[in-house]
């Protein structure tokens, strides 16, 4: 199991909003702005590499018109 974020830099995650499969959209707290913004962060190529495979695959596909 992948042990839960509370920070990333300066910013304080309060809660994750939304997540795909490209990364996930938390509300986290800014003290240099002292107040509440979204922050997106991306998955490693690697997390999102079906994604870049299937891409792949689908590329070497001949149409037979």
């Amino acid at each position: 199991m992948k042990e839960e974020l509370k920070s990333f830099g300066r910013y304080k995650i309060l809660r994750k909003l939304a997540e795909g499969g490209f990364g996930a959209v938390y509300i986290v707290y800014d003290p240099q702005l002292d107040r509440t913004v979204a922050l997106k962060l991306l998955k490693l190529r690697t997390e999102a590499e079906p994604f870049g495979v299937e891409a792949e695959g689908g590329g070497g596909l001949a149409s037979k018109r």
